[in-house]
């Protein structure tokens, strides 16, 4: 992991959350003043940020601003709190609609191990979606497995050193798994899954094309760029790059296990 080794937790004042005062490592909770600060600093921040807040609205119900706060911030796992009592189930399943990528059961999971366990299976969520979305049917378990823990280390800001280290092998080993499955190298791979999750930040209505860029390790918006023509010809308007980067990723796995198949018929039955 990168980033100096810490996640942040972004989380406004509630009655329910201040009662989680400290997360494990590698999380770190960061209170803010209010769902407008909230946001002004999801502006900025990196996709390993998640965001913990109270689902209940003030005055009862949902409270609808988790919607909007995932729509506007669709890269940044957002993990609401919510007594999860036997009435709430229609309310569940609406949290799941909206796209919240873990739920944390008050009070029975009040504990910050507990809690951070939930922000464990939420962290790179929606990157995940989005690269589920897109990979062939085809691929296998263990190719999942893979892009999962691509996805997991591109959302740290990490390359493919950092990719053997998730996968907890070494180098050569990880490169053969990737030949093994169709994937690209390593190297490329974690290239052009940090592209996808640039992409993705850039259909953030209130973040920057620097923004996003600095958010996935690029060192500029130029730096962001470069990589976006290189991996798929093109340098598609904003709105477009996300389509254009999946494509294109798509094409090449589509390309690789094809040869893949030609080379090993027999591993392919």
């Amino acid at each position: 992991m990168r980033r100096n080794e810490i996640r942040a937790v972004l989380a406004p004042s509630s009655p329910r959350l201040d009662a989680v005062r400290e997360l494990p490592a590698p999380y770190a909770i960061q209170r803010v003043d209010g769902w407008d600060e909230l946001r002004a600093r999801l502006r900025t921040a990196p996709p390993s940020t998640s965001v913990l807040v109270d689902a209940d609205a003030p005055g009862g119900g949902l409270d609808e601003r988790v919607r909007e706060l995932i729509a506007r911030f669709a890269m940044n796992p957002v993990v609401p709190v919510l007594e999860l009592e036997p009435g709430r189930v229609d309310d569940l399943r609406q949290l799941l609609r909206w796209g919240v990528s873990e739920v944390v059961n008050f009070p029975v999971e009040s504990l910050p191990g507990a809690v951070a366990h939930r922000l464990g299976h939420a962290h790179a969520r929606p990157l995940k979606r989005r690269l589920e979305a897109l990979a062939p049917r085809t691929l296998s378990e263990d190719a999942m497995t893979l892009l999962y823990a691509a996805a997991e280390v591109a959302v740290d800001g990490g390359g493919a050193p950092e990719l053997a280290g998730r996968l907890g092998a070494r180098p050569r080993t990880v490169a053969g798994w990737c030949a093994r499955e169709g994937f690209p190298p390593p190297r490329r791979l974690q290239a052009w899954v940090r592209l996808l999750l640039a992409a993705a930040l850039l259909e953030d209505p209130e973040r920057t094309v620097v923004g996003a860029a600095l958010a996935c390790g690029y060192s500029n918006d130029h730096s962001l760029r470069r990589a976006m023509r290189e991996l798929t010809g093109e340098l598609p308007p904003r709105a477009r790059a996300f389509g254009a980067a999946a494509a294109a990723f798509a094409a090449e796995l589509d390309r690789r296990i094809d040869a893949r198949s030609r080379k090993f018929p027999s591993d392919a039955d």
